[in-house]
């Protein structure tokens, strides 16, 4: 089609007189490329698309498709068409795009975990590599030319090698001197290699093989002892035990057997301990007289036993009428098979409720003085009949029977509700409270008029079919009161009877009316109650929508306007007349909601319907229109921090509400992307955890884009399929800067041109200047060179010395960096100005200094001198004391003498004595 057969670069035109006819085996638009190999019985066929990808086609002997896959090699890039395997390894194929070569593997194997997935994916390179227990190449496979070492693909699933235990089912009180394996399909002989039979936990056993054998293969080997039986699940009779056969320490076959325990089946279903015995899937036999479930007979005493779930002794369950709380009961229960007719019983009612059971006859008992209590309005008690003495000996119960005891004071806090509960079968009357109704008592009169409190909503449709809640007290004892007694006006309202909640809410389904009027609302139980709110028939009227046209892929959010469109009670926007208009959101004036997916891009009719009732009039019309193409994304790298804006080329984007774009696997947040004109979208790139390659997608009104072509070609491997991204970001390592000199510090006088020089780590991203940032505080540096190395930029404005220091930051995307601090210096006025203060200070200083010395000497020589005086001072002190002292001991020893040639000290006569101290006069 390209060449024109040549005739561009032959001298005479070409022509084709007998031209070869084939039938093609497979088709696809935009193939390139083809490289073709033979394997085994099949034909692999690799071919190259335009759009960057390989397809890879296994055909079998009769040229038909078996399986296929796609791989993205460089999506939008063409395959060139040389492609060549490699000569030193087949099993890679060498191909080229539009910028780059690559070397892809013929298959990936590995992705196949198992044999069944491995063979069944039909992919002529595989196979299973039976004692190494993977899928690989066969020449990845040791003594994959011997067979059974290596099972194809054309062999198919039924060769992988499978493996049957014998018994199946073992008895957990049973001794069984070994285990026989059963192993199929295609695996090598194993006579005289290293076995085990593993059973998980590091247990192992012995295994033999007892001579060479291919296809089925018989092995021997001991059951795990009993000390290490797995535990049993709560409330299970058996557990489920996985074994392998291990093979020079690989496994390479798993099978799984059963461990019961026919005394757990008892305990795992106590109320119905016989029937669950006789019916359960291991071989388990009843033994009455004991009441246990057992796996040999022989244990069992000499009795009549049952053996079919029927003959089981069993209640037969009864409708019981409900009784009120503490009051006396006695309540008969009916019995089939009752075999032991006469045993002491005991009707259990819980726990805590045992009750006597007296025997009627061979077939009834009763529970005698029966009382049982419940603060409850109703409580329901589980009815057994246990063995006298052995509470966890129940007779058998299949169908559980209960007794209902109610609570007259509880729960019923109005009359309705009260005598509404004669229904039920509760006998209560209503007298200032509800209470239980005596013997003598008369039936229950009429209750109060109903009191509407609420109702909702407040408007609907003339067609009617609003459901209308009305709550409030008394509104009926049940619902063939007010069957026919709910109005709006003059237009019927007929409850519901599955809504309807006696004496509390009645909803009911309001009929047509001839025209719009509002009125309240009325209800009649045999006396009227009338709401306080008026409810309104309305007439909804739609005018028009916007947009009227979206994508077919749905998602575009349109407005419906109009008047009065938030009465009733369901709303439905239908497209087409059956899919329905999603997320609705309504107010007076308007209704708001989600496109569905179109089939078609065609013109389609909007309904707007109330109540599930006919559309309302109006000829509303969308428009499905060709979905939105992507062509390709520019740049396709990014800083592991993202923010780097990436731009999105393609077609038919002015119909884009919203956009946002995603990473898989290592993304962060998706971020929301921006419409510029009908062509182009800016979309900054998400973060990511790691630097690696992955794939991104893009959700167009909240759908997920997907490359229609593809898709309908069917040029897609599974996970692009499921996912529907074809475009690759590669997040590298953010950029790292610094200074020129690499300084923490940088000085500026501020008046003085300010140019700085940033060093930048080489790097892959390929940023271009406007994708720079570099501030200095909050003021922009204006970016003027830009290298692979450095970049120059410089501040055109003065810069605040309200702050002494400013950050230097240099931000790419999320990216910043604060690279350095800008310290901002003073002017040499200033600094002069500095340094004659700084002088006059010293000074000053200086002289304070010399000041402060000479009066502190001064003060010095003063204090020396008081010393000395006081010292002078004490001395004269001292000496006139002593003087002193010597005078008073002269004086003394005078007196002494005196005293001693008076023969003492003279006295006066008493009577002198006393006048003289009380008459001194």
């Amino acid at each position: 089609e390209q060449l024109d057969c040549g005739a561009a670069h032959l001298q005479h035109p070409l022509s084709i007189l007998q031209p070869l006819k084939a039938t093609p085996v497979f088709r696809a638009p935009g193939l390139s490329s083809v490289a073709v190999a033979t394997v085994s019985n099949y034909t692999v066929v690799f071919l190259g698309t335009v759009s960057g990808r390989l397809l890879k086609i296994n055909l079998n002997e009769s040229m038909q498709v078996v399986s296929r896959r796609v791989v993205t090699v460089a999506y939008g890039e063409p395959v060139h068409h040389v492609m060549q395997f490699d000569p030193a390894d087949p099993g890679y194929l060498y191909l080229m795009t539009s910028h780059q070569m690559a070397r892809v593997k013929v298959a990936a194997c590995a992705v196949h975990a198992t044999c069944g997935d491995c063979v069944g994916a039909a992919d002529a390179y595989c196979g299973w590599c039976a004692l190494e227990t993977r899928c690989t190449l066969q020449q990845d496979c040791a003594n994959s030319d011997q067979p059974h070492f290596w099972t194809s693909a054309s062999e198919g699933p039924g060769r992988c090698p499978t493996m049957t235990v014998l018994p199946a089912e073992i008895d957990v009180h049973q001794e069984y001197p070994g285990m026989i394996l059963q192993i199929s399909g295609s695996l090598p002989s194993l006579s005289g290699m290293e076995m085990a039979c593993d059973y998980g936990n590091d247990i192992r056993t012995v295994a033999r093989v007892p001579g060479p054998a291919f296809g089925h293969q018989i092995a021997y080997c001991n059951l795990l002892p009993r000390a290490q039986f797995p535990r049993f699940p709560p409330q299970q009779d058996h557990v489920i035990v996985e074994m392998s056969v291990r093979v020079n320490g690989r496994h390479i076959v798993r099978a799984n057997f059963t461990i019961y325990d026919c005394g757990r089946v008892g305990q795992v279903y106590p109320h119905a301990a016989c029937t669950s015995c006789l019916s359960a899937q291991w071989p388990c036999f009843w033994c009455t007289q004991q009441h246990a479930c057992v796996s040999n007979q022989s244990r069992c005493e000499a009795s009549p036993n049952p053996t079919s779930p029927q003959d089981c002794p069993q209640i037969l369950p009864s409708a019981l009428a409900p009784v009120p709380t503490g009051s006396s009961q006695s309540i008969p229960v009916r019995l089939a098979n009752a075999a032991f007719q006469g045993a002491a019983l005991e009707c259990s009612f819980g726990p805590e409720e045992i009750f006597e059971a007296m025997w009627v006859n061979e077939s009834t008992v009763h529970c005698n003085q029966v009382v049982l209590h419940t603060t409850q309005k109703s409580q329901v008690f589980p009815l057994s009949l246990q063995l006298k003495g052995q509470p966890a000996r129940y007779l058998d119960s299949p169908a559980p029977m209960t007794v209902e005891v109610y609570n007259c004071a509880m729960g019923s806090p109005d009359c309705s509700q009260c005598l509404g509960r004669e229904d039920l079968g509760h006998l209560c009357v209503w007298s200032d409270g509800c209470r239980l109704r005596g013997p003598l008592q008369p039936l229950p009169g009429t209750c109060p008029a109903p009191e509407i409190r609420a109702i909702e909503p407040l408007s609907g449709p003339l067609d009617g079919g609003t459901l209308l809640t009305i709550r409030g007290r008394n509104l009926g004892r049940r619902l063939s009161d007010v069957a026919h007694g709910v109005w709006i006006g003059s237009v019927a309202c007929e409850p519901l009877a599955d809504r309807y909640t006696v004496s509390e809410e009645i909803v009911c389904a309001t009929g047509p009316a001839p025209g719009a009027f509002s009125d309240v609302v009325t209800v009649n139980a045999s006396k009227e109650g009338k709401s306080r709110e008026r409810f309104s028939y309305v007439l909804p009227l739609v005018q028009f929508l916007e947009p009227d046209k979206g994508p077919k892929a749905g998602g575009t959010r349109i407005t419906i306007h109009g008047s009065d469109l938030h009465v009733g009670s369901e709303l439905q926007v239908l497209v087409n007349d059956t899919e329905p208009c999603t997320e609705l959101l309504r107010t007076d004036t308007s209704i708001t909601c989600t496109v569905p997916e179109g089939t078609l891009p065609a013109p389609v009719s909007v309904c707007v319907r109330f109540e599930h009732r006919g559309c309302v009039r109006s000829n509303l019309t969308f428009h499905y229109m060709q979905n939105p193409v992507i062509t390709a994304i520019s740049p396709r790298r990014s800083p592991v921090s993202g923010g780097r804006t990436i731009t999105v080329a393609g077609e038919r984007f002015h119909m884009v509400q919203n956009v946002s774009m995603a990473v898989y696997h290592i993304g962060r947040e998706p971020t929301l992307c921006k419409v510029l004109n009908s062509t182009l979208i800016t979309c900054p790139s998400p973060g990511a955890l790691s630097n690696a390659s992955a794939p991104v997608d893009f959700f167009i009104n909240g759908r997920a884009y997907a490359d229609e072509v593809a898709v309908a070609e069917e040029l897609l491997d599974p996970e692009e399929a499921r996912r529907g991204g074809r475009f690759r970001l590669d997040y590298l390592p953010d950029p790292q800067f610094s200074t020129a000199k690499r300084e923490k510090w940088i000085k500026h006088h501020p008046g003085e041109p300010l140019t700085l020089v940033i060093h930048k780590e080489q790097d892959s991203l390929g940023l271009q200047s406007h994708e720079y940032r570099i501030k200095i505080g909050q003021v922009a540096c204006d970016i003027q060179i830009v290298s692979d190395r450095v970049i120059h930029c410089s501040v055109n404005e003065s810069l605040g010395t309200a702050e002494g220091q400013l950050p230097i930051t240099i931000q790419v995307g999320n990216f910043n960096q604060t690279i350095a601090t800008l310290q901002l210096g003073g002017s040499e006025t200033a600094i002069i100005v500095s340094i004659v203060i700084c002088s006059v200070l010293l000074l000053l200083s200086v002289v304070a200094l010399f000041v402060f010395c000479t009066k502190s000497r001064r003060a010095e020589r003063y204090w020396q001198k008081t010393l000395l005086q006081m010292e002078e001072m004490e001395s004269q002190i001292r000496e006139e004391i002593r003087k002193g002292f010597a005078e008073l001991q002269t004086d003394m020893t005078d007196l002494t003498k005196e005293l001693n040639r008076s023969q003492g000290i003279p006295f006066l006569e008493y009577k002198h004595f006393v006048t003289r101290t009380f008459f001194p006069k």
